[in-house]
Parts: structure tokens; C-alpha cells; sequence
């Protein structure tokens, strides 16, 4: 089998320095959307690889945006390293809410609809509890619970509907399963 280039988008800005997982693309339709180091989300086209939108996130710092997105009944939502959350219109690119949480956040969210919930890792500038898991609701981006974690929470979880668990790893070499509704521990390994 041959392959040959379809098209190519090159998004300016990219750090080359830092190389570990960063935003990875979603698709969607025909849409695929991602962030980037220079703090810019993108929507373009999957077929033709054209730009759609493009939404610059304020003070994003070097690493500006390493979340990759969620999507749910037409819209986006993304963390970034300024500490806020996002949640845009996936057809325009317009903020529908913004949840400042803490001072960064590199995790990717999680959705469980049933609850109306999103989960994401949050990360502080303190020295005890530089880390969460928190709840946000999806219509608002109140934070619903928090679990509070010793060190930064990088990681991303994992949402199972059939035993109602967000799970996930952690820095501190735990794996944690959460009750999605209340955020109470279940077990750890």
C-alpha cells in the first residue's frame, strides 16, 4: 500500500523543546480540533485541511495549551496553562464559559453525561495539595467536588458508565477510582 499527502496545517508556535504528549487532535465529524503550545485551539477541516477557526487563550505561558479537547452536544471543552477552563462553541470557536481553577492545567478532560459532570486534573502553585480531581458541571463550570492529591495532576482519567468510576493515574504513582457523583474514593492501587 502507498501513501501519499492528503494536506498538510502547520500551527505556528510550537515548542520543540518540551517532548511529551501534548494536545492530540479530535475528530468529529469532519472537524478535528486541537491546542497548541502557542495557546491557540483550532478547528479545521478533516478532508481538506482547511482552517475553520482558530481562538487565541490568554497568558498561556510556554506550554500554552497540552489538554487535548472533549467534545458534547456541540461544544468544546479544554484546559489550558493559565489555569482556566474552557468550554467553546465547536462551530464558532466563541467561549460559551470560562472556570479559572487553579494556576495550571495540562490533563484532559473526561465527560460523564448522566451527571452533567466533566472531569479534569488541576495543578497548584502551593506546597501541600499541588493536585487535584475536580468535577465541573458541564452547563456551568461550577466545581461540583475535588479530590485533593499531594502532587501535580498531570494525568487524565478514564470515565466507566457501566461502574459509574472516574479513574485515573496520578503523579504520586497511585491509580485512584472516584464515585463520579461525589467524588468519594472507591479504591486505590
Amino acid at each position: 500500500v502507498e501513501f501519499r499527502e492528503a494536506w498538510r496545517f502547520v500551527a505556528p508556535g510550537g515548542f520543540a523543546y518540551y517532548t511529551v504528549p501534548k494536545s492530540a487532535p479530535l475528530l468529529v465529524d469532519d472537524s478535528l480540533f486541537f491546542g497548541s503550545d502557542s495557546g491557540t485551539v483550532w478547528s479545521i477541516s478533516a478532508s481538506d485541511g482547511q482552517m475553520r477557526w482558530e481562538r487565541q487563550l490568554p497568558a498561556c505561558g510556554r506550554k500554552g495549551i497540552w489538554s487535548s479537547p472533549a467534545w458534547d452536544d456541540g461544544k468544546l471543552y479544554i484546559g489550558a496553562y493559565n489555569g482556566t477552563f474552557y468550554c467553546l462553541d465547536a462551530n464558532t470557536g466563541a467561549s460559551v464559559w470560562e472556570a479559572a481553577l487553579c494556576e495550571w492545567i495540562g490533563s484532559s478532560p473526561v465527560i460523564a453525561p448522566r451527571h452533567g459532570l466533566i472531569f479534569v486534573g488541576l495543578e497548584y502553585a502551593r506546597p501541600r495539595a499541588q493536585g487535584s480531581i475536580c468535577a465541573l458541571s458541564i452547563k456551568t463550570g461550577d466545581k461540583v467536588w475535588e479530590k485533593l492529591l499531594r502532587v501535580f495532576q498531570h494525568g487524565s482519567g478514564a470515565y466507566s458508565d457501566k461502574h459509574d468510576l472516574v479513574v485515573s493515574g496520578t503523579n504520586d504513582h497511585n491509580v485512584i477510582a472516584l464515585d463520579a457523583a461525589s467524588g468519594r474514593i472507591r479504591w486505590r492501587f
